[in-house]
């Protein structure tokens, strides 16, 4: 038999390992025969610094040049800038170029009927819609282009309760508050802080379940209020309580608005919660119809705030045809601008009441109209949405 030739070892080859396999040819097997060595890898040449030049991009091809801002695009003390907001979703436009600013520090109220539009200004604030038309800066933050930044401006206390109800008070400031990154221990404080804040000090430990409607709302706010916003916006936050609670709730807030200086939105469909307000945006159809101080919406009527009430004997079909003529016949005489027959009680709006107290007697009279009594009585908000829209506001659409 001849023997098996040797494989050749190069001294570049020493340090790789070797196996050896069991082979067969057609003389039958041969023990421990070697296999050849892989080569070692060639030793990578040193790499200097080059200075490199990047290619030019195609001709044609626009090139992106915005940067992301970090910080706000207006210093302003105004926390929010509402400008020429228009919201189409689908064909339907759900609100028309709605305009107002808000003032550090200030509650601002949203007064309109259901379905007048108040849901979708708040839907644009929080980023769920965006603007079809118009400009939103909210803490100096356009929300177009720094939307993620707006968000850690703000808390939101949702329409309907969204807590977890079987975690306690202090798991559910925690939880919430963990979403932006903040400290556990830190929110524990701040829990205990927030929950002598809302009165629920000795509910801190007990579940959310088990607490009133009114309680589960201060909740809500707590937990709103646990990454400390500026700004907090509150949709229709009574809506379902009971009057005394209605009023609590507000007490509430007033004492927060004024403790943390946190500007609030507020938006209602109760007429006597608008006077808690520092300002109101009153909107109807999807359309802002004012913006102003309570006090100023109703010193902005006619007669300076105030208005001529008659208490007829009856408002039946006749009597009802006979106001008509009765407002048409005070108004060619400048004696009235509106009369709200829609109630019970009649009221005129006119600028002169001296004037007005002494012709209206006789122009019923003369339309063969009685009445039990007129007074001179104040405006109220409900009188400035009917005057400004020509509608009675309904609390319970």
């Amino acid at each position: 038999m001849p023997p098996i030739p040797q494989p050749q070892i190069s001294p570049q080859s020493m340090t790789q390992p070797t196996s050896r396999i069991e082979t067969r040819d057609e003389r039958g097997p041969t023990r421990n025969a070697v296999t050849p060595p892989r080569p070692a890898p060639a030793r990578p040449k040193p790499v200097t610094a080059q200075r490199t030049v990047a290619p030019r991009p195609p001709a044609g091809i626009p090139q992106p040049t915005y940067v992301a801002p970090t910080g706000p695009l207006y210093a302003t003390d105004q926390m929010l800038v509402v400008r020429g907001l228009s919201v189409v979703r689908g064909k339907k436009t759900l609100v028309h170029e709605i305009d107002f600013a808000v003032d550090r520090g200030e509650i601002i109220g949203i007064l309109g009927p259901s379905g007048a539009g108040k849901t979708t200004i708040i839907k644009v604030l929080t980023t769920e819609y965006p603007c079809s038309v118009g400009q939103v800066s909210l803490g100096g933050y356009d929300l177009a282009s720094q939307a993620r930044l707006a968000k850690q401006v703000f808390g939101y206390v949702p329409q309907e309760t969204q807590l977890y109800e079987d975690l306690t008070f202090l798991q559910n400031v925690t939880y919430f508050g963990g979403q932006y990154g903040l400290d556990q221990a830190y929110l524990y404080e701040k829990a205990q802080r927030m929950a002598t804040v809302v009165e629920l000090g000795d509910r801190l430990n007990d579940k959310v379940g088990r607490l009133s409607g009114g309680q589960k709302k201060r909740v809500s706010v707590a937990t709103a209020l646990a990454h400390d916003p500026e700004f907090v916006i509150l949709d229709e936050p009574t809506s379902g309580l009971d009057p005394a609670t209605r009023r609590g709730l507000w007490k509430f807030l007033k004492s927060i608005n004024q403790s943390y200086r946190v500007t609030m939105l507020i938006t209602t469909h109760f007429l006597d919660e608008a006077e808690y307000c520092d300002k109101l945006l009153i909107i109807n159809k999807g359309r802002m119809v004012a913006y102003d101080s309570p006090r100023n919406l109703k010193a902005r009527m006619p007669g300076e705030g105030k208005a001529v009430e008659l208490e007829m004997f009856t408002l039946d079909d006749y009597v009802s045809a006979k106001l008509s003529q009765f407002e048409a016949k005070a108004k060619r005489e400048d004696v009235a601008e509106m009369v709200d027959r829609s109630g019970y009680r009649v009221k005129v709006f006119c600028t002169d009441i001296s004037r007005a107290t002494s012709r209206i007697p006789l122009l019923l009279a003369e339309l063969g109209l009685g009445f039990k009594a007129m007074n001179v009585v104040d405006t109220s908000l409900e009188d400035v949405f009917i005057y400004m829209t020509g509608e009675r506001f309904r609390e319970d659409e």
